[in-house]
């Protein structure tokens, strides 16, 4: 997945592979930060999903929760530092993807 966002679409994620998580457990780190516009991160989930649609993985919806992008809305996507910090150990994506085995 990485190296596909990589390839494809110009995006850096980090993953999270064996050993640093268990086997089937692996992810990616993505970490957004106040340069990144509304439509970059809009961008990042378009390639996301393409990039696992087309390695055969299903998007399981899951329920909303404050999301990374409405931070975003709430900052109005400024480029300085927000006065407060962003919770970031609370966001969770909209859509969590699976390996269909």
């Amino acid at each position: 997945m990485s190296e596909r966002l990589l390839a494809d679409h110009a995006i850096y994620v980090q993953p999270i592979n064996y050993p640093t998580v268990a086997r089937g457990q692996e992810r990616l780190r993505i970490t957004p930060t106040p340069f990144h516009s509304r439509e970059d991160m809009y961008k990042l989930v378009e390639a996301v999903l393409e990039v696992g649609h087309d390695l055969g993985w299903s998007a399981t919806p899951r329920p909303r929760s404050k999301s990374v992008v409405s931070d975003w809305t709430r900052w109005k996507g400024c480029q300085t530092k927000p006065k407060k910090a962003l919770r970031l150990s609370r966001v969770q994506a909209d859509r969590q993807f699976t390996a269909d085995a």
